[in-house]
C-alpha cells in the first residue's frame, strides 16, 4: 500500500491546479481521482480497520464509487490525503499476520461481501488495486497533457 502511494505520488508530482482540475475527454479530473482512492482508503484503513472518524473532507459523497467525478480543489485534496495517509500509515507499517486475517464488517457497494465481511489483507490488496487503477488513469492523462510520468508500477521495493 505504501508503495502505491509512491507511484500516485509520483504521478501526481508538480502537478498544477489547473491540470489536476481539468477534465481531459470523458475522464474524471485528476482532482477527483485522487480524493477517490483517498476515500476507500480512509473508509477502509482508518475507520473499518482502526475505528477512527472518517476524514471529513474525503467522506464527501461526491468522492465515492458511482459520483459523476466532478473537480475537487487540488490543494484541498493533497491536503486531506496528507491527514488520511497519517492516521493510517503506523496501522500499515506493521500488521501481525494475525491483523491481516481479522475479519471485519463491510458496507460498501460490492453486496456480495456484506454477508460474509472482508479480511484486513483483502481490503488491503483491494485498496492497492484500485490505486493502481486510477494511477494508469492519471498517468494516461497527463501524458496525454504531454507530462512525462514515468511507467508503473514503480520498483515496489518495500515489497521486496
Amino acid at each position: 500500500m505504501l508503495e502505491a502511494w509512491n507511484d500516485l505520488d509520483r504521478a501526481t508530482a508538480g502537478l498544477s491546479s489547473e491540470d489536476a482540475e481539468r477534465r481531459i475527454a470523458t475522464a474524471s479530473p485528476i482532482s477527483w481521482s485522487v480524493a477517490h482512492c483517498t476515500n476507500q482508503l480512509d473508509s477502509f484503513v482508518n475507520v473499518t480497520f482502526q475505528g477512527r472518524e472518517r476524514n471529513q473532507f474525503i467522506a464527501d459523497d461526491r468522492f465515492r464509487f458511482g459520483a459523476a467525478g466532478e473537480p475537487a480543489d487540488w490543494s484541498q485534496v493533497q491536503a486531506a490525503v496528507a491527514e488520511v495517509r497519517e492516521a493510517a500509515r503506523p496501522y500499515l507499517e506493521s500488521p501481525t499476520e494475525a491483523e491481516l486475517e481479522r475479519n471485519m464488517p463491510y458496507g460498501g457497494s460490492m453486496t456480495f461481501l456484506r454477508e460474509r465481511g472482508i479480511t484486513v489483507r483483502y481490503g488491503l490488496i483491494r485498496i492497492a488495486l484500485h490505486h493502481y487503477f486510477h494511477i494508469g488513469e492519471i498517468a494516461s492523462a497527463r501524458n496525454s497533457l504531454g507530462h512525462d510520468v514515468g511507467d508503473y508500477p514503480g520498483r515496489l521495493e518495500a515489497c521486496l
